[in-house]
């Protein structure tokens, strides 16, 4: 099973890595819509994560060591999404402390100066 896995995210990623141009901005364009994609993924199904272990929480209140169990889901949830949302915003902190060129993420644009 674990060949097979390994086999299939090769067979997923390798066309990426040959129709990638020959320049390093695109290159790292692809890479980073790839982490991108990924991220949102990620986001999401902690955010399905919490809804599910309130919402069972909610519904089927009482059952001893389940309800314990979804409040545990409830927390790792929000624990994954702080962790995500936080290193989303370091990221974008140190994009705009060091790629102010607007070679990644967003230029920062200086006011004009007074004439």
């Amino acid at each position: 099973m674990k060949k097979l896995l390994v086999l299939l995210s090769t067979v997923m990623i390798l066309p990426t890595f040959v129709l990638a141009a020959t320049d390093l901005s695109s290159f790292l364009g692809t890479i980073s819509g790839l982490f991108g994609n990924i991220y949102a993924l990620l986001l999401t199904a902690a955010v399905l994560a919490f809804m599910y272990g309130l919402l069972m929480f909610i519904f089927k209140p009482g059952e001893g060591d389940k309800g314990k169990k979804h409040k545990d889901v409830m927390i790792w949830a929000i624990v994954a999404l702080f962790l995500m949302v936080s290193v989303w915003g370091i990221v974008r902190m140190l994009q705009n402390t060091f790629f102010t060129s607007g070679d990644v993420g967003t230029a920062v644009s200086l006011p004009p100066l007074p004439r």
